[in-house]
């Protein structure tokens, strides 16, 4: 179980990397609303990720 929570507490990682770097590419106003509000939820579930990996060694 452990490995999985690796590869999405990873996986996770890239999205909000990804979803960081559209935020400035994007020319639209909406876009880049949309990839902020997906980087934060993004950074919200690595947090949980992080405590749940962490919290269980």
């Amino acid at each position: 179980m452990i490995v999985v929570q690796w590869i999405a507490f990873i996986y996770m990682i890239l999205c909000a990397v990804a979803e960081f770097v559209k935020i400035f590419s994007d020319k639209e106003i909406a876009g880049r609303i949309a990839s902020f509000i997906v980087c934060v939820l993004d950074l919200l579930i690595i947090i949980i990720l992080f405590n749940t990996i962490f919290g269980s060694l």
